[in-house]
């Protein structure tokens, strides 16, 4: 079964550095509880991009998952459930699977994490 990895990078402009790594660490708590995620860690600062800060030894507001093809959906609508409700945080999500195959969306509302499965779902198909 094929893996899928996406790089969650959470942003919220209300929170301190402080509370937004700690906010990261709830989410990759949270992720790693469920069925469908193999694997959720926080990101080492082996290579920090631009625009990147550091938190310690990881990088600040980014969670690497692994996903298999079948709870790819299942892990796009928990993304929905849990910023959906969220006004002041906006997550880019960056996709990539075995095949090379890579796509980033930056979602800043409702309506951007509505269609975000429109745009992965071409990438999925592909698996099939």
């Amino acid at each position: 079964m094929s893996a899928h990895l996406f790089t969650i990078t959470l942003s919220d402009h209300q929170l301190d550095e402080a509370a937004l790594a700690e906010t990261t660490r709830r989410l990759r708590q949270d992720l790693n509880q469920l069925d469908e995620v193999e694997r959720a860690d926080l990101v080492p600062t082996t290579a920090i991009p631009e625009d990147a800060k550091a938190w310690g030894d990881t990088l600040l507001g980014v969670v690497k998952v692994v996903v298999t093809t079948k709870n790819v959906k299942s892990f796009i609508q928990f993304l929905w459930n849990r910023f959906s409700q969220s006004k002041n945080q906006s997550i880019e999500v960056a996709y990539e699977n075995a095949n090379g195959n890579k796509l980033k969306i930056k979602v800043n509302n409702q309506e951007d994490l509505a269609t975000i499965m429109h745009y992965f779902q071409p990438l999925l198909d592909k698996e099939a």
